[in-house]
């Protein structure tokens, strides 16, 4: 007795196999040839750069300064990658450069004396990062304030002899003798009525002027220069040439930033310059 069917078997399994073995070589033999491209390294992110030093805010005490007073300028400054007590602070001035004490972010600064008055001083701050990595430089920033700057008995002297010997100059119209007082002081107009009488009735020669002293009082808002005046004229009526001596008061007041004139006032016959009793 013979067994044939477990070998039929077999014989269909090789025969299947052999089947699907060459369809799967046909298939790959039609499919058309694909390169794959070959995948790129992954590339680290490069350090974000290192960023300047930012100045937040910069501001003195005051707005304004006297010649030789000293103010105090505070920084704010933050940066990101360097402690701020590590970077390095410069300070300067200008137009003139005053003088500064102390250092990093807050300073003192006194003004210099005998300057133009009155000016705009512009106080600058520099900070610097000093980067080693990956290559040395240098980060800097820069911030700027203003202060008001006054030399006050020089600024309020001149004011003084400049309208005493606008007043004694028939060339100088009334008008032009009270253009640097202030529109908020009656003295003002007074002052111009009294020069238009004076140019009615005499005819102006000139004088001399010396001044004695001045004062600032209430907080420095408000100021009397006090000068010894001599003034020569002639009469329209008479024609006679005459000579008059005293003290001149002059008060001034403090108005945007400037030193302005508010009245005027002549002693006839004074020589003592006292100053007046005001508040301190």
């Amino acid at each position: 007795m013979y067994v044939v069917a477990p070998l039929s078997m077999e014989l269909n399994r090789s025969v299947s196999q052999a089947v699907i073995l060459t369809a799967l070589i046909a298939a790959a033999c039609d499919t058309p040839n694909q390169s794959i491209a070959p995948t790129a390294p992954s590339l680290s992110a490069s350090p974000p750069a290192n960023a300047p030093p930012a100045i937040r805010s910069l501001s003195t005490n005051a707005p304004r300064v006297e010649a030789d007073d000293t103010l105090t300028v505070v920084a704010e400054v933050d940066d990101a990658e360097t402690p701020v007590d590590q970077l390095v602070y410069e300070w300067s001035a200008s137009p003139m450069p005053g003088r500064f004490s102390g250092s990093g972010r807050q300073v003192k600064w006194t003004a210099p004396r005998g300057q133009r008055s009155p000016d705009t001083y512009r106080l600058t701050l520099t900070v610097t990062e000093h980067v080693s990595s990956p290559a040395p430089k240098d980060n800097t920033t820069t911030s700027s304030v203003e202060v008001h700057y006054n030399d006050s008995h020089p600024e309020m002297t001149q004011l003084a002899l400049d309208f005493l010997g606008d007043s004694a100059n028939d060339n100088i119209t009334p008008a032009q003798c009270v253009r640097n007082f202030s529109d908020g002081c009656a003295g003002k107009q007074q002052q111009l009525s009294a020069i238009q009488a004076m140019r009615q009735n005499y005819r102006m020669l000139g004088g001399d002027f010396s001044i004695d002293h001045t004062e600032l009082w209430e907080n420095r808002s408000v100021g009397d220069v006090f000068a010894l005046c001599t003034f020569r004229r002639i009469s329209k009526i008479t024609g006679q040439t005459e000579t008059v001596t005293g003290v001149c008061t002059m008060t001034t007041v403090y108005e945007n930033w400037r030193w302005l004139l508010c009245e005027s006032r002549f002693d006839e016959g004074s020589t003592a310059a006292t100053a007046r009793a005001r508040p301190r």
